[in-house]
């Protein structure tokens, strides 16, 4: 069983804590590092009512309400489920980096590599996979540049990508066209 905490930033304190009811996964292949497996890169919804969790090692995004306490996943499809973690981790594969959300949006940075070779420097990706709050697959984008870091200005609707290991260059995108409102 896994614990999910909403900390107030100026005081420390536990505003909100959720209990988010999680198989344990046992490898037998690798027992040490079993906390990796579901872990996640979060974002929070700027009107605070959502959290977007883009899991790094499956193409999984889940999102929690914070007003229910209700998860829910939502993978790509014909991509590894949860058993896939169970395999040996020399087959793991890193996915979502770096996720930016705004009030529409939760745009995933997916760099869909093996593991291994996130530690020989040249990382990054142009691939970035937007879902709305529902969990609705919306589109797959592909910008001009590889990058390992993504900002979203959700006022002007640009995507901002940083290529840190890469080139040390920030790109501009503008985004607007994927909404209707």
């Amino acid at each position: 069983m896994s614990n999910y905490h909403v900390y107030n930033p100026f005081t420390n304190e536990t505003v909100k804590s959720y209990i988010i009811d999680h198989k344990p996964i046992i490898n037998e292949k690798n027992k040490y590092y079993t906390h990796y497996y579901l872990h996640s890169i979060d974002k929070i919804k700027p009107d605070k009512t959502k959290v977007a969790m883009c899991m790094d090692r499956m193409s999984q995004v889940n999102i929690l309400d914070l007003e229910t306490g209700k998860l829910q996943g939502f993978r790509l499809k014909n991509t590894p489920g949860y058993r896939y973690l169970k395999k040996d981790p020399k087959n793991f594969r890193m996915t979502y980096l770096a996720p930016s959300v705004d009030d529409d949006y939760i745009y995933g940075l997916y760099i869909n590599i093996p593991e291994e070779d996130l530690f020989k420097g040249d990382v990054g990706t142009n691939e970035v996979h937007i879902f709305d709050w529902s969990g609705n697959f919306v589109k797959r984008v592909f910008l001009d540049h590889r990058c390992d870091v993504i900002a979203l200005d959700a006022t002007n609707k640009l995507l901002y990508a940083y290529s840190s290991l890469m080139s040390d260059e920030l790109y501009v995108y503008d985004v607007s066209q994927y909404y209707t409102k």
